[in-house]
């Protein structure tokens, strides 16, 4: 079809994920380069447990990153700014050890948090999009 990329998630209206993996994993760290377009939020989750149980690291529209957890509501574990552009490739990566979530965007560490506030030991992964357009090639999920 010539769209070029294996994966391309499209979410009109609020939050969407795409999920793979199982309840049984714990403790791994899960990598893919997105691209994002016209999103308002894009990113990949962790210890994904259904559509509203997961951690995610987000690339916000405004120039900014962020660390969530999504149960009972959304919760920002950890933020920062970073410039960053729609239509732009960016190799995202998220380490899940105990409880501490570690969120990489090209190879380097950009959001670390500890959650002892109930937290998610388990799951699969996804990619993580809101009311937007967001496309990759690949994603990888290797334990620690």
């Amino acid at each position: 079809l010539g769209w070029g990329e294996a994966f391309r998630i499209v979410q009109n209206e609020g939050t969407g994920l795409l999920i793979t993996g199982t309840r049984e994993w714990k403790d791994y760290r899960v990598e893919s380069r997105v691209r994002p377009h016209l999103a308002s939020s894009a990113g990949i989750a962790v210890r994904v447990q259904g559509m509203r149980r997961y951690y995610a690291l987000e690339l916000v529209r405004n120039g900014g990153v962020r660390l969530i957890k999504q149960l009972d509501g959304q919760k920002v574990l950890a933020e920062a700014e970073f410039n960053w552009n729609l239509g732009e490739e960016l190799d995202l990566a998220v380490e899940v050890d105990g409880t501490a979530i570690r969120g990489l965007i090209g190879g380097h560490l950009i959001l670390e948090a500890i959650d002892q506030e109930s937290p998610l030991e388990t799951g699969g992964i996804a990619y993580v999009l809101t009311e937007g357009r967001m496309g990759s090639e690949s994603i990888y999920v290797n334990p620690l």
